[in-house]
């Protein structure tokens, strides 16, 4: 649902958006799962619901998991307006720090 939510908003927006999708694999998974997640989202937007692959932000990090105590990652699905930043992911926070200076 996250995902239609997110392509609806972008994709009947007058302005250019982007959609990020940002995923963590904790140490204790198999290396590049955090990769796949991402890249599996990326291709549902894209396949199946219709977003222009150019709106789409992939990006994902490894985390400690005695850093954030819990087993296994995750995928967040976010919708970027003109000018806001793309959020920092605090690592050990389910939280994020709007206080990227990368900007659309």
């Amino acid at each position: 649902m996250v995902a239609e939510a997110a392509a609806l908003e972008v994709r009947g927006a007058s302005t250019p958006m982007m959609i990020l999708v940002d995923g963590g694999a904790t140490s204790d998974e198999r290396p590049g799962i955090e990769v796949k997640r991402v890249e599996l989202v990326r291709n549902y937007l894209v396949q199946h619901i219709g977003v222009d692959p150019g709106r789409i932000v992939l990006r994902w990090k490894r985390l400690d998991r005695l850093g954030i105590g819990r087993y296994g990652g995750s995928v967040r699905i976010l919708v970027i307006k003109p000018g806001q930043s793309i959020p920092d992911f605090i690592e050990g926070d389910l939280a994020w720090q709007a206080e990227s200076s990368r900007r659309l």
